[in-house]
């Protein structure tokens, strides 16, 4: 067996054997800390509510929505959702993979998983790095060499470390996913090539000298050629796996930047409605104000008039008394 055939095995049961069980604990966590009165089993009562919650959050989101372009794209993402992995089996009896379970964290809105570790890394962050490794595997294929293969066994230990389960639960699955990544790998392929070379010159030993030499030259250049290509691929195998790696980087920026784009948009529509509400709150206060200002306006005029009379009165009284002496 080559050694990227074996490191992609390797991956595959830690996936399998590790990650996933820590992944069913981590959404059973997250459920029973937000609904402490309906604790989560797996079984299709449990799957049923949550898609009953989930359904109230879409539409929630959707309302919150202004842009009409984006609710169509919100609504079409949600139709594919629900054709397609919501209408399968295993989705309603709980069965579910680390495809289901991502998506039951993450996507489903219904958590918040924004708290960052000591790195700065949200939960949803690590969580959306097991998938894209998921996707790797499950679609493409990919074989990996030693040290691209390590790279992924320390992300995935540092996934599991904060995915916020137990601490016995992280360490026995810390223990096995390193129990699992020191398994003994078979022999290299050179070591196999030069035990067929061998074997291959003993069959020769009583023929043509000439010819097993030339044969020999034959099998060794071929060996070396054969190294070269492997090399060659090996070489472009990582190139694409890294260019695949960016490139679902770049898929999630997106879906990050119009995630941000959506809650910008949201408390824009927001404080627009406060300040219109303050805006008819100022224009009664201005409105009331200017009622009481002409009232005491009007008041002041009345009295200046009383004043002006009763001056007239007291100068009628005055020149009277004058008279009068």
């Amino acid at each position: 067996m080559e050694d990227e055939e074996f490191n992609s095995n390797i991956l595959n049961k830690i996936l399998r054997k590790v990650v996933l069980p820590a992944l069913m604990l981590c959404f059973k966590t997250q459920w029973d800390k937000k609904y402490p009165d309906q604790p989560w089993s797996w079984s299709r009562k449990c799957v049923k509510l949550l898609d009953e919650k989930e359904e109230d959050k879409f539409q929630e989101r959707l309302t919150n929505t202004s842009d009409v372009s984006r609710k169509r794209r919100m609504e079409r993402k949600r139709e594919q959702v629900l054709n397609n992995m919501k209408s399968e089996e295993s989705w309603n009896n709980g069965k579910w993979d680390i495809g289901k379970l991502v998506y039951a964290l993450v996507d489903s809105k219904l958590f918040k998983l924004d708290k960052p570790d000591e790195n700065g890394k949200p939960l949803s962050e690590h969580l959306t790095e097991i998938r894209m490794l998921r996707n790797q595997m499950s679609h493409l294929e990919q074989r990996y060499d030693n040290d691209t293969t390590e790279s992924e066994i320390k992300s995935l230990e540092e996934n599991i470390k904060n995915l916020g389960i137990p601490q016995s639960d992280m360490d026995n699955s810390i223990k096995e996913l390193q129990k699992i990544s020191t398994e003994e790998r078979p022999g290299c392929s050179e070591a196999l090539n030069k035990v067929k070379t061998e074997n291959h010159i003993f069959k020769l030993e009583n023929g043509n000298l000439a010819i097993q030499l030339k044969l020999y030259e034959n099998i060794i250049s071929f060996s070396k050629q054969e190294r070269r290509l492997e090399n060659k691929a090996k070489n472009m195998e990582q190139k694409y796996n890294g260019a695949t790696k960016e490139v679902n980087k770049l898929k999630q920026k997106v879906d990050d930047t119009e995630e941000e784009n959506e809650r910008l948009r949201d408390e824009i529509q927001r404080l627009k409605h406060e300040l219109e509400k303050e805006s008819e709150k100022w224009k009664l206060e201005y409105y009331k104000t200017k009622q009481e200002k002409d009232q005491i306006k009007q008041h002041a005029d009345d009295l200046e008039s009383e004043n002006e009379k009763l001056y007239d009165n007291i100068q009628t009284e005055i020149r009277n008394l004058k008279l009068i002496l």
